[in-house]
């Protein structure tokens, strides 16, 4: 598709996250005895590592309320006019839509139909949005990888052209490595094509000179839910 005119991320630059200024870890929140949830501990610290050194920042929410409040946050922290988002089961259920609104965000669903003109209006609408948020499939630990199914209606633009990239998943969904997901046939079947995104864009030149944020987002969170 036509990507329209290149941005120049380097005038988009934040300051860099802190994610406690976002929300701090709820198993360290004093006097906040309320149990997390069952997240799978053994993967969490090589994932919440890895995520690190790729330049990526991981949040363990235990409900949708938490995960509202981390996006509030990040929003207001860029001064967010318009997010766009993903139509997705999660992302439906997790009623994110009215409280973003409510805030004076412009929420954007993923549902432009197969008119081309719509799309092309769409697109145009990803262009301007600050945050692009996505379901995943999958995470991998080891890389902090996040894997991505292709399926009609998915466009790769949320996690593309939107200069912060935020990711919505549960803990279910963190795999130990790659070769977990390889011995998962009923999932390689399911899909013709897989996204691989590991933290935020990077490109680097001849000399070796490594640049965020060029050709993809400058910023990539990763929200992860607590399951039961």
């Amino acid at each position: 598709y036509d990507s329209g005119p290149d941005i120049n991320r380097a005038e988009l630059a934040f300051p860099p996250p802190d994610p406690r200024s976002l929300i701090s870890d709820p198993r360290t929140q004093p006097g906040d005895n309320e149990p997390l949830g069952t997240f799978k501990f053994n993967l969490i610290p090589l994932l919440e590592e890895e995520i690190t050194k790729t330049g990526g920042v991981l949040h363990l929410a235990r409900n949708g309320a938490e995960v509202a409040q981390y996006l509030l946050n990040l929003a207001k922290r860029i001064n967010a006019k318009t997010i766009i988002r993903e139509d997705s089961h999660i992302l439906h259920n997790l009623k994110l839509d009215q409280i973003l609104t409510d805030e004076g965000f412009l929420v954007i669903i993923d549902n432009f139909g197969d008119e081309e003109e719509s799309k092309a209006a769409w697109r145009q609408q990803a262009k301007e949005a600050s945050l692009g948020i996505t379901s995943i499939d999958y995470i991998l630990a080891d890389t902090a990888t996040v894997v991505i199914k292709s399926r009609p209606g998915r466009s790769r633009i949320l996690s593309l052209v939107p200069p912060i990239h935020v990711a919505i998943g549960e803990e279910q969904q963190v795999l130990p490595q790659l070769e977990d997901l390889f011995r998962q046939e009923t999932t390689l079947k399911s899909s013709s094509a897989f996204i691989f995104i590991t933290g935020p864009s990077r490109t680097a030149d001849i000399e070796q000179t490594l640049t965020i944020g060029v050709h993809g987002p400058i910023e990539f969170h990763l929200i992860l839910l607590a399951h039961g």
